[in-house]
């Protein structure tokens, strides 16, 4: 999956959306401290001997399934992954781990935790009127943020094919 090659290919898309605003932070840690936040099975992947721990916040959009209209009440919101890269030794393949998944609808959250993902309730905040992409993330009811960042947004940059 993070590989330059895809694993497999999905034969029917059964959800749609875009992505926008996306930064993409991270930080290098010692590979025995990322390795107990892993199921059996996965291995760290590691680059220069360190494993990486990424804060993805972004903006999703049209979210919808298959080619049905995004529903008025979730289709824009702001979500913020917290992922690693992992190895599947037994399968050959690399991927990514979602650590946690923050995303502001109860019902995105209740429906995709059905699905096995660690989605977690959080209040989004983000200012994108501004020269600055400002998202904070917290845990229900309230209390100290999971993550707060300020980062200035520059000139946007195509993804490659």
């Amino acid at each position: 999956m993070s590989g330059r090659v895809a694993d497999h290919r999905v034969p029917v898309a059964t959800s749609l959306h875009r992505w926008e605003s996306l930064t993409s932070l991270h930080w290098s840690y010692p590979p025995r401290a990322v390795a107990p936040l892993l199921p059996d099975g996965l291995e760290v992947d590691v680059l220069d001997g360190r494993a990486w721990v990424g804060l993805t916040p972004f903006v999703m959009r049209d979210v919808r399934l298959g080619a049905l209209p995004p529903p008025r009440a979730w289709a824009r919101f702001v979500e913020v992954n917290v992922r690693t890269y992992v190895r599947h030794p037994a399968s050959a393949t690399d991927g990514i781990w979602f650590l946690a998944l923050l995303a502001p609808s109860r019902a995105v959250v209740a429906g995709l935790r059905q699905l096995g993902l660690p989605y977690v309730h959080a209040a989004t905040v983000t200012g994108l009127r501004t020269p600055l992409l400002r998202a904070c993330g917290l845990p229900p009811p309230s209390g100290p943020p999971h993550a707060l960042w300020s980062r200035g947004v520059g000139v946007p940059r195509p993804s490659l094919p």
